[in-house]
């Protein structure tokens, strides 16, 4: 991989609440960890995180999802969460804003790195990591099935999409298509057969595990702040305290590296930002 690749996350103001927190340690973790160039989609209004952001070297760009208000047109006619998904879709507009590199890394924010990525040359249109499927304490790696948590993106590929995947977005806000993994089930329908397997210590899900160590860790599904510092859950419910079983000792050196990576200045920023923002206590 490129020394300078740029890497790509996305968020709006919605998410600041439940993924401030771990997006302030992935940031922290890539510039300490990777030569990696970070660039933060935002999309909602200035503010003090986002100087933070700057200050630190990050590209941040103010950027309103261009589909934004097909989306909000059907509000309350699916039974979904819109301002997650409108979140989720800016991802799609990443093409539309990079024109520079035919190559990025896309990561969602609840990420942690760990140590510099390298990968041979790509000429896949997409290469991500298999995604980890849950069958009560049955779990197992999908073969047709990828995470979108983590992905290195062909932008001119996925520019040429563009057009299909704001479609099939717009049909799940209208209830005409029914998704539950929505923007992962639409890259996952949408690029079958069309993407490269990437080894699981690239998105390596504290649940599941990886070989080796990991590069990047994903806090999918399980957040830090949803764990005590006992390695007790918030709120227990059963999926969750399976997953936290299988992953207990994993979870908690990454809550409390995610604790370290906040630095006061950052946390104050965030709560200056968001001021119901969910931290680790």
């Amino acid at each position: 991989m490129d020394a300078a690749m740029k890497w790509y996350t996305c968020c709006n103001e919605a998410a600041l609440e439940a993924g401030g927190e771990t997006l302030i340690a992935a940031v922290e973790s890539c510039l300490r960890s990777t030569s990696l160039k970070p660039h933060l989609v935002y999309d909602g209004p200035d503010n003090a995180l986002l100087s933070y952001f700057r200050d630190r070297g990050v590209v941040v760009i103010l950027h309103r999802l261009s589909f934004s208000a097909e989306l909000d047109r059907h509000r309350g006619i699916a039974a979904i969460n819109y301002n997650w998904l409108i979140g989720n879709a800016l991802r799609f507009d990443i093409p539309k804003i990079e024109k520079d590199d035919q190559f990025i890394l896309y990561t969602d924010t609840d990420v942690v790195f760990h140590q510099d990525i390298e990968l041979g040359g790509l000429s896949a249109p997409l290469a991500a990591v298999k995604e980890i499927i849950i069958q009560g304490d049955v779990m197992h790696e999908a073969d047709r099935a990828f995470n979108a948590g983590v992905m290195v993106m062909n932008v001119v590929f996925m520019r040429s999409l563009y057009d299909i995947f704001r479609q099939s977005l717009i049909d799940i806000a209208s209830g005409k298509l029914v998704n539950p993994w929505y923007d992962q089930g639409v890259l996952n329908s949408i690029c079958q057969g069309l993407w490269l397997p990437l080894p699981q210590n690239l998105n390596c899900r504290p649940f599941y595990g990886c070989e080796g160590s990991p590069t990047i860790s994903h806090f999918q599904f399980l957040k830090p702040h949803m764990i005590t510092g006992r390695s007790e859950l918030v709120d227990p419910r059963p999926r969750d305290e399976a997953l936290l079983r299988r992953g207990a000792p994993a979870y908690a050196t990454l809550r409390q590296e995610v604790i370290d990576l906040v630095t006061p200045q950052a946390r104050a920023a965030l709560l200056s930002a968001c001021p119901t923002a969910r931290l680790s206590a």
